[in-house]
């Protein structure tokens, strides 16, 4: 997901409304230009909506992911851009 914003804003992810770094194997890598997710091996318990949100000063803004997991599968939907 790229992310900008002037103050630089600071990212966080959610899956199912709860921060993921309450769940297991799952890693946020952010850099100045991008933020990503991984979630490391599948399975359906990583299934469900991801929300990305940066904010600063300027304000904020969130995206939406859909994630299925179907046996080791993975469908990501995105429902929007942050921008």
């Amino acid at each position: 997901m790229n992310v900008s914003g002037s103050p630089r804003p600071t990212v966080s992810w959610m899956l199912n409304c709860k921060p993921v770094d309450a769940w297991r194997n799952i890693v946020v890598d952010t850099t100045p230009d991008s933020s990503k997710v991984t979630a490391r091996g599948s399975s359906p318990a990583k299934a469900g909506k991801f929300t990305v949100t940066a904010q600063n000063e300027a304000g904020v803004d969130s995206a939406d992911f859909s994630v299925v997991v179907i046996g080791k599968s993975i469908i990501i939907t995105v429902f929007e851009e942050l921008y």
